[in-house]
């Protein structure tokens, strides 16, 4: 039996995506080893948004050429999308494969050089349908691909092409899998979630999708990925205060100038962002907020920043993601001037890391003493060797217990809050 290797880099969408990948190997009679071991094939499902991830994608290219058994490595994802020469040149690289093809890999295990198709004349949604999650607590599904917006410095719809949604009645299909298989929790995850089913006749949109995920049987807990301010309706908003749909949002900021947000082509203002984030605070106790958040986009100055930390400040947000700008090939911001200096970024960027920090400190020290309902994952922590639990608000909460109650809700007393961790304990055992 041959054996198999994957590394996943990025978002979610990468994580599903690999899993297909995967399922199809096993099917095909490999068995799938860690990435730090021998392997006859090494599979690497790269990200492109950042010249990190850019960096991260080679080194983790270069470390499966390095094996000594003279491996075959095969590289997808959305940096051998935009990048696939780029990748072709690097010795030891035996396949390149662009996001459509790869649901085609069998076809292509003996072939050599790129298979790279036009990303942008895609217009159906093609990802296959998954039936195992590779032992995953919470299942993942995509129910939306490729971008259709315009922001100046996103690398995003040349990598994943134009918004397309998989059909209601295929994802509602999945989620009823899901629930046979044991799984308490589905993620729904997609490049664009908040415009799901635009292009689709049956017009559902994300709320509609929601309300019918909502009937599934047995379906505790629906928690969705990162959405677009500017698609936070009332009606969502109030879908929200539903039990089964998580209290959780990840809401991309990027800049709290309206400066900077304009050139960005973000198409909302700061204030807009704020009166949102408070409106969904008011409306929803206890809901937890993320943001992604931007530092030295060109022409970004010392004022710009302050507007950005000054809003985050005040805003009752639960973490932050912090990323340096790094121009991307192609897109408009690349043309902008003027950079700002890499240490300025950086000094920025810690600034942003501090305060998200402190804010997830003083979101998580609220529910000190309260209780929480857990649903226990299938890892236990590394340092203290306890059971890892996440609440629908996206707290995460170490206790003692034993490996009966993975994949169990059970209810968490949250008893000590720290800057690296939250402790509980079991009620009722």
């Amino acid at each position: 039996m041959k054996t198999v290797a994957f590394r996943t880099l990025g978002c979610k969408l990468n994580q599903y995506e690999t899993q297909i990948i995967r399922q199809m190997l096993i099917e095909a009679n490999f068995s799938v080893v860690s990435f730090d071991s021998p392997a006859d094939l090494y599979i690497i499902n790269t990200c492109t948004v950042t010249n990190r991830s850019d960096c991260k994608s080679r080194q983790a290219i270069r470390q499966a050429v390095r094996r000594t058994q003279d491996p075959k490595v095969i590289v997808t994802g959305c940096y051998a999308q935009t990048n696939s020469k780029e990748i072709s040149q690097i010795p030891g690289v035996g396949l390149v494969i662009g996001n459509s093809e790869k649901w085609r890999i069998l076809e292509y295990l003996n072939s050599a050089g790129l298979k790279i198709g036009n990303i942008s004349d895609q217009s159906e949604f093609e990802t296959p349908e998954i039936s195992d999650f590779g032992g995953n607590t919470r299942a993942l599904i995509k129910v939306q691909d490729g971008c259709n917006s315009q922001c100046s410095y996103c690398k995003v719809p040349f990598a994943r092409g134009p918004s397309r949604s998989q059909s209601l009645s295929r994802i509602i299909a999945q989620a009823e899998r899901a629930v046979e298989k044991g799984y308490q929790e589905i993620v729904l995850t997609g490049v664009h979630l908040g415009r799901y089913g635009e292009e689709l006749k049956e017009k559902a949109g994300l709320v509609g999708l929601l309300k019918a995920l909502m009937k599934v049987e047995k379906l505790p807990r629906i928690r969705l990925s990162s959405i677009e301010p500017t698609e936070i309706s009332e009606t969502l908003i109030n879908l929200l205060k539903e039990k089964k749909i998580c209290s959780h949002l990840h809401i991309p900021l990027q800049s709290g100038s309206d400066r900077i947000l304009e050139r960005m082509g973000r198409g909302y203002t700061a204030s807009f962002y704020r009166e949102l984030v408070l409106k969904l605070d008011d409306s929803i106790p206890g809901i937890a907020i993320g943001c992604d958040v931007m530092v030295g986009f060109p022409g970004e100055t010392e004022e710009d920043f302050n507007h950005t930390l000054k809003l985050i400040e005040k805003l009752p947000v639960a973490y932050l993601h912090v990323f340096e700008y790094s121009a991307r090939p192609g897109t408009l911001a690349a043309t902008f001037k003027p950079e700002v200096p890499p240490q300025e970024k950086k000094k920025r960027s810690e600034i942003l890391r501090r305060l998200s920090a402190e804010k997830s400190f003083l979101f998580r020290k609220g529910f000190e003493g309260k209780t929480l309902s857990v649903l226990i994952l299938n890892t236990l922590d590394k340092e203290t060797g306890c059971l890892r639990g996440l609440s629908d608000n996206y707290i995460e909460v170490l206790l003692p217990g034993e490996g009966q109650w993975v994949n169990r809700f059970v209810e968490v007393k949250i008893t000590e809050v720290t800057l690296e961790r939250t402790l509980g304990e079991l009620v009722n055992k």
